[in-house]
């Protein structure tokens, strides 16, 4: 339907107007078409939305838009895969954003076409623009579908989406052990196995523990070893009577599944960091007698230092950043023989040049020397400074054994 011009007018756009007879102007003249289309327009679309114009229902019109019958169908293909519809009054042409709700008769089984009013076979596909799966549409379904203006697009698949499937099923072949003798397992697999390849997966219940390497025999094929996951053989009490152990075929020996018992893991021993040193192959330390404090001994003789941050100059520990925490401190000296008693004498750790262990001895006899020893666990924090001092009141100066009996030792134990 088109605009109906006035009456006598050649300009297809012209609009009406009302007449004034006191100005001398004259009003439209409605055609008859001006009346009559409108109303053969909605009553088209009242019959076609399946009602019955009715001159006592002025709303017969809103109640076909609600309907949305136009554009309702029933598919009437005896084949699956293939949409056959009609619509009233006929489709003229396929046209981006045409809906349809169509009652399909067969469920398809794969990628699915439909043709309207004879306009011709148009694919139907899913949202993301692939073809229909199996079941996707179901007989007696409503489809709803939308044209994009290239292919019908199925809002309301029913299938599931397209998967990849990555399960397998594997059939493991068991039996019972029917040995009678430790490390011998006998498998009378049935139905029997006459073959077997590398991977291949089989399952036995142990009748006997072992005490040692152990074959097993499956059907009449020829014994071979089980091997641990490391390629070693089995040890005693790996296999414990009636436990059932998973087996891999590996040509010439089977794997058992998992960790044996001989393989129970032990942390690895935690890797202190320390150092220790002597004053063996050096010179001596010089002690003179009754300093305050002591003397600070040497040991050049780094003999292992795996500190990081922390710093040993020979007599000096210095504590360095990351490597505060409890310490394990050990300070010795091997003081030599004099010719005059000594009243007294100690060994002691330092921190920041006050004692922090003490080992002491009362009167050193004149013609023997002495050994001291201190050791101690301390709370070290970033910066402090460790040092071994000795004291000794001889009355005259001694001196170290410069030997493998002075010596300093020192490790981080816990942070």
């Amino acid at each position: 339907m088109r605009y109906q011009q006035p009456y006598g007018i050649s300009d297809p756009n012209a609009g009406y107007i009302n007449g004034n007879p006191a100005a001398g102007i004259q009003g439209s003249i409605p055609p008859a078409a001006a009346f009559e289309q409108p109303q053969r327009e909605l009553v088209n679309v009242i019959q076609n939305s399946d009602l019955i114009p009715d001159d006592g229902d002025l709303q017969q019109l809103l109640k076909s838009i609600r309907r949305q019958f136009l554009n309702f169908t029933t598919d009437t293909s005896v084949t699956a895969n293939t949409i056959l519809c009609n619509l009233t009054p006929p489709l003229e042409q396929y046209h981006a954003g045409l809906p349809l709700r169509v009652v399909i008769a067969n469920t398809n089984t794969g990628a699915t076409v439909i043709n309207v009013n004879g306009l011709g076979p148009r694919a139907v596909k899913r949202t993301d623009g692939s073809d229909l799966h199996a079941n996707d549409v179901t007989a007696g379904m409503i489809a709803n579908l939308a044209d994009t203006g290239s292919v019908f697009q199925l809002q309301n698949p029913v299938g599931a989406p397209a998967t990849t499937s990555n399960t397998f099923t594997v059939q493991i072949p068991y039996c019972a052990d029917t040995s009678l003798t430790a490390n011998q397992i006998v498998a009378p697999y049935s139905p029997a196995i006459t073959s077997i390849t590398e991977g291949q997966f089989i399952s036995v219940k142990v009748k006997n523990s072992n005490t040692g390497t152990v074959t097993i025999q499956v059907n009449a094929l020829a014994a071979l070893p089980i091997y641990r996951d490391d390629g070693q053989p089995l040890q005693g009490g790996d296999l414990l009577a009636l436990e059932t152990i998973l087996l891999e075929n590996h040509n010439t020996y089977y794997q058992i599944i998992g960790l044996c018992r001989s393989q129970v893991l032990q942390p690895p021993a935690p890797k202190l960091r320390g150092l220790i040193a002597s004053q063996q192959g050096f010179a001596a330390t010089t002690v003179p007698s009754s300093v305050p404090g002591g003397t600070t001994v040497s040991y050049p003789n780094v003999q292992k230092n795996n500190l990081q941050t922390s710093t040993f100059d020979g007599s000096r520990l210095v504590i360095g950043a990351g490597e505060d925490g409890i310490w394990a401190i050990y300070a010795s000296v091997h003081l030599i023989q004099i010719s005059r008693d000594c009243n007294y004498a100690s060994m002691s750790v330092f921190v920041n040049g006050q004692g922090a262990a003490i080992e002491s001895s009362g009167m050193i006899v004149s013609g023997t020397g002495n050994a001291l020893s201190a050791t101690s666990h301390l709370q070290l924090n970033v910066g402090d400074v460790v040092t071994g001092n000795v004291y000794q009141q001889a009355g005259i100066t001694n001196f170290t054994s410069p030997d493998n009996y002075t010596r300093f030792s020192a490790w981080l134990i816990s942070k």
